[in-house]
Order: structure tokens, then sequence, then C-alpha cells
């Protein structure tokens, strides 16, 4: 078991780096004793808290899911919402409510440990059993499914296993909407970001990973949105920001 996994099931006690929730990566300051030490636990294989909302999970620390099911033939997600990656469910709420597809997003706070901590599943890891929303329309057959992820390197990155017409037009629309002085959208150098292992690809035949840094998605997360809505439905305009962060 990982330092992260162990010091999630310690949190009373577990030593955390110094960050806010909005830090690209965080983790662990060290080791957590727990993981040398029987004890007795309760496991459910649900995550989100069912009965809460939005404003009750932010008070308490805990996690929830939100699903718009428009009857349509895309998705756009967000895994890792609320304080995990900020502004990526915001993403997938506004690229969603543009093109007026279905959306699926969670939202988590931590107020103590901290919400990446906290919440963050790897999105390999993910599975829509653990989600009842989610399963509510996993058997969909989407034929583009989008995910507004976070990554800890710079930039925007566009992935995933959609033909790479899918992918450019994606990119380019991005960069059609964002200021000339930001940084652009780019395709990956490997296939690191592809595949059939990520959730996204569970559940589109076509899938769209953008994996975008902690600073870009706070100065642009709208026009990110904007642009990505706008490459998969002809009812969405890109208009390219002239306003710099």
């Amino acid at each position: 078991m990982s330092d992260s996994a162990r010091c999630r099931l310690d949190l009373g006690s577990a030593e955390l780096q110094a960050t806010t929730d909005e830090t690209n990566c965080p983790g662990p300051a060290g080791d957590c004793s727990v993981s040398d030490e029987e004890f007795d636990a309760e496991i459910t294989s649900t995550i989100p808290n069912p009965s809460l909302s939005e404003s009750e999970a932010r008070e308490q620390g805990e996690l929830i899911e939100r699903l718009d099911a428009n009857g349509s033939d895309q998705i756009f997600i967000a895994p890792h919402g609320g304080a995990v990656q900020p502004k990526t469910d915001d993403q997938a709420e506004h690229a969603a409510d543009l093109a007026g597809t279905t959306c699926w997003r969670t939202k988590g706070w931590g107020p103590d440990a901290g919400a990446f901590q906290r919440w963050y599943v790897p999105s390999m890891a993910l599975s829509p059993d653990s989600y009842p929303e989610l399963e509510t329309v996993a058997d969909t057959d989407f034929d583009v499914a989008v995910d507004f992820g976070g990554v800890c390197d710079t930039g925007i990155v566009v992935a995933g296993n959609a033909p790479l017409s899918t992918l450019e037009g994606v990119r380019d629309s991005i960069n059609a909407a964002l200021p000339s002085c930001a940084e652009q959208a780019t395709l990956p150098a490997d296939d690191g970001l592809t595949g059939d292992g990520l959730l996204v690809d569970q559940l589109g035949a076509d899938s769209v990973f953008l994996a975008q840094s902690s600073e870009t998605r706070r100065a642009y997360w709208k026009e990110i949105a904007t642009g990505a809505a706008a490459a998969l439905s002809e009812d969405v305009e890109v208009t390219a920001s002239g306003t710099c962060q």
C-alpha cells in the first residue's frame, strides 16, 4: 500500500504537506503509523455521500456526485471536482450546458487534511460501480466522452483514444478560445494518456482526456471548456479571449 493510501486511513494523525487544496500534487509528508497496526474497518464500495447538499459536503469535508442526464450521445465528466482538482467540475458543467450534453462530476472537500489527499483516486483506478449516479448511464455507449482533469506538469494536453482528427480539433478549438498570451494546448508526446485504462475510456466509443495544470485551470477554465464544447458541437461558437491572466 502506498504512503498516500495509508495516510487516508490515518487522517487523524497523518502528517501532511503544508499545502492548500489548489496545490498541483500534494501528498503525505512521510510514513503513516497505521501501516504497521491492526485495526477494524468498515468498507463500502460507494464513495460519494448520497444525502448531502453541496454546501453540506463543503462544510463536512465530504464528496458528492452530480449527474445531468440529457439523453445525448456525448458526456462531459469531472471525476475530481470540488477542491480536489479545482475548476474541473465547473468546466464539465459549463461545456455540457453549452453543448446540451450529459454531465457527470464529483465535488470533494477536505477541511482538515485537504481534498486532494482525502479524495483523489487515479482515473485508471475509478469504476462506475462506486458511483451510483454514474452507474445509471455507464452502459449508454456514448459516442464521445470528455474528461476534464488535472496534471502536475504545466499547460494543457489533449489526449485520449479518439481519432487523431478529433483530438486535433479539440486542441485547435481550445487554442482558438484562449488569449494569444496563454500557454497553448498540445497533443501528448507519447501515448501515456491514451488507451482503455481511464474512466473516460469506459464511457465513450471515443474518449478525450484534458490534462490541465492548476494554474491553467484557475486562469482559463471557462475558455478551455468552451473550446472543448465547440469542437464537439456545431451549436457552440468560440470567441477568442483577449484577457491574459
